[in-house]
């Protein structure tokens, strides 16, 4: 942090691009402990619907292409 060295690319201070690195580790640490203490008390993983879009109600099937 005391030197006044800076990306060529972003021009912000090197320590602030290189502290990136501890910081995702810490949230990635801390969300699988979520996910443990979570597991440990229900028995359930948190699971994701990749079909279901949060905020789009769909109130009929789409048709297929007319023939």
């Amino acid at each position: 942090m005391a030197t006044d060295q800076v990306s060529p690319d972003l021009e912000l201070p090197s320590w602030i691009v290189y502290s990136c690195i501890p910081l995702g580790s810490y949230l990635m640490c801390f969300r699988f402990l979520q996910v443990a203490w979570a597991f440990w008390w229900t028995g359930r993983l948190p699971h994701h619907d990749e079909t279901r879009v949060e905020g789009v109600e769909i109130d009929a099937p789409a048709e297929g292409p007319a023939r």
